[in-house]
């Protein structure tokens, strides 16, 4: 499944492109990790709650968790 700005309302970091997939898919987010080059993809993996890996970017750090913990 290939989802686009062109696709959605509110394009990245606004995590819809991500929810969109979860959801045709019926995805676990604790089993889901999106891959990406940018600032804006790992702000939408983190809005979205799911792992993000970074590829190509030597600025970014190579995965980050962007789950968050219920206190």
């Amino acid at each position: 499944m290939v989802v686009t700005a062109l696709d959605v309302k509110n394009p990245k970091p606004h995590p819809e492109a991500i929810e969109k997939i979860i959801a045709h898919f019926d995805l676990d987010r604790e089993k889901t990790i999106m891959v990406g080059d940018s600032a804006s993809d790992q702000q939408a993996a983190q809005a979205a709650g799911i792992l993000f890996a970074v590829y190509k970017n030597k600025e970014s750090p190579a995965i980050s968790s962007s789950r968050t913990t219920a206190g």
